[in-house]
C-alpha cells in the first residue's frame, strides 16, 4: 500500500476511487507506526516471552542501548494510538462537512500530527535516562520467560495513568466517530448515494469493517491495562491474549484493507491512469 500511494499519491487527487486521500494518508501513517511497534514489541516482550533469550536479557545492563529500543516502542505506541484517532475523525470530518473539506482535513491532519509526535517523544523521552529491567512472568508463562521494561515507568503510578487516559481517548474518539458513520450510512441519501455506485459502496463498507476491526482488540488491550492498574492476579493470563490482539490490530486490518478496498482493483475497461474523476465535494468516504 505505501509503494501504491508514493507511486499514485499525484493521481489520488479526488474521491472518485471511494476514499479521500487524507483519509488514505491517514489509515498508511496509522499502520506504519503500528507495524514498527510490533516489530518493537517482538525485542521487548514477544522473544522474552519464550525464554530463549533470557540469559542475553539480563545480562544486558541497568544502561544498555535497549533503553533506546523501550524508547522506540513506546513513541510508536502513542503515535499508533493517536493516528487511529486521526484516521476515525478526518472520516467522520468528510462525511459531515460539505464545504472546504480538503482544507479541513489538511488542518486537522498536520496539527494532530504535530501534537501527536510532540506528546509521543515527551512522554517517552524519560525512559532513555533511566535503567532498563527483566521482569520475570508467573504462571502459565514458562520458567525464564521474561519481559524487558523501564524502571522509569515501573510502579510509576502517573505515568500508568497517563497512558491510560491516552488510551481511553483514543477508544472513546473510535467508539463514537463510529457510531457517527453508522448513522450517516444509515440514513436515506446515504443510501441513495450508495445504490447508484456498487464500487462507493464497497468502499464504505471496507472503510465501516476496518474502524469496527480496530475497536475490538483496542478494548481488549485496554482491559490488559486494567489489570495492571489494578494488580489483578489473572494478569498473567490476559498477557497470553495479547499478542493474538496485536496480529488482529495490525495485521488483519492491513490485510482486509488491501484486498477488498476498490482503490487497489483496476476498473475493467480503464486504462490504470484514471484514478481520479471526481471533485473534493463529492460524497464519498
Amino acid at each position: 500500500m505505501l509503494i501504491f500511494y508514493f507511486k499514485n499519491h499525484k493521481k489520488i487527487t479526488t474521491t472518485s476511487n471511494g476514499i479521500h486521500p487524507i483519509v488514505f494518508k491517514s489509515f498508511l501513517v496509522m499502520q506504519f507506526w503500528n507495524t514498527v511497534n510490533t516489530i518493537l514489541n517482538f525485542c521487548a516482550t514477544r522473544i522474552p516471552n519464550t525464554s530463549v533469550f533470557t540469559s542475553f536479557c539480563v545480562s544486558l545492563g541497568p544502561d544498555t542501548f535497549f533503553r533506546f529500543v523501550l524508547f522506540g516502542l513506546y513513541v510508536t505506541f502513542n503515535n499508533a494510538q493517536f493516528f487511529t484517532g486521526l484516521f476515525c475523525s478526518i472520516r467522520v470530518m468528510i462525511m459531515y462537512t460539505l464545504v472546504n473539506q480538503n482544507t479541513l482535513c489538511q488542518r486537522l491532519f498536520w496539527s494532530w500530527s504535530a501534537i501527536s509526535y510532540f506528546i509521543s517523544v515527551l512522554y517517552s523521552l524519560p525512559i532513555t535516562f533511566d535503567s532498563v529491567l527483566c521482569t520475570q512472568l508467573d504462571w502459565p508463562f514458562q520458567d525464564g520467560a521474561i519481559i524487558i521494561s523501564s524502571a522509569f515507568l515501573s510502579g510509576n503510578a502517573r505515568m500508568s495513568n497517563l497512558l491510560f487516559g491516552l488510551s481511553t481517548f483514543v477508544i472513546v474518539v473510535i467508539v463514537i466517530t463510529t457510531v457517527m458513520v453508522i448513522v450517516k450510512l444509515r440514513s436515506k441519501a446515504m443510501k441513495e448515494a450508495s445504490h447508484r455506485s456498487l464500487r462507493r459502496a464497497k468502499a464504505e463498507t471496507t472503510l465501516t469493517v476496518t474502524m469496527i476491526l480496530i475497536i475490538i482488540p483496542s478494548l481488549l488491550a485496554q482491559g490488559l491495562l486494567i489489570a495492571n492498574l489494578n494488580k489483578s492476579p489473572y494478569y498473567s493470563f490476559i498477557l497470553c491474549v495479547r499478542p493474538l490482539m496485536l496480529d488482529l490490530r495490525v495485521h488483519v486490518v492491513s490485510i482486509y484493507f488491501y484486498l477488498t478496498h476498490p482503490l487497489f482493483k483496476k476498473k475493467v475497461g480503464t486504462s490504470p491512469s484514471t484514478l481520479a474523476v471526481k471533485s473534493f465535494g463529492s460524497a464519498t468516504y
